[in-house]
């Protein structure tokens, strides 16, 4: 059972990962022209960092930056998204995040994202 809700997870960051790839233009892979396997292995890839990101560093981000959240209403976790953001892509270069507006349009996604995951399927 524990196995099944890992590998659900990691599918639900993969897909996160592909649909906010599709929805911001400018992010996209460092490499031009890779097939589509090549493609879908980077995705099930970052879906698998964010997904350990998602567990391992993001709660210990959100108990560190509590005050925070709490005066800024929670806006403050788009900052912590940007972080997990860039967190991927550093340990998944294949993925390109050109600027910060993009980074943040990305966050706000993700955020959106996790918090549909979290309602529906998890």
């Amino acid at each position: 059972m524990i196995i099944a809700r890992f590998v659900w997870n990691w599918l639900l960051n993969a897909l996160t990962m592909g649909i906010i790839m599709v929805l911001i233009t400018r992010i996209h892979f460092a490499t031009p022209g890779l097939s589509v396997r090549d493609q879908i292995r980077i995705i099930l890839l970052a879906g698998l960092i964010l997904g350990l990101v998602n567990v391992i560093v993001k709660p210990i981000l959100k108990l560190l930056s509590l005050p925070l959240i709490i005066l800024t209403a929670g806006l403050f976790l788009i900052v912590i998204n940007i972080f997990v953001l860039m967190l991927v892509t550093w340990l998944v270069p294949e993925i390109v995040i050109p600027d910060i507006m993009s980074y943040v349009l990305a966050a706000i996604l993700l955020g959106i994202l996790n918090t549909i995951e979290n309602l529906f399927f998890v």
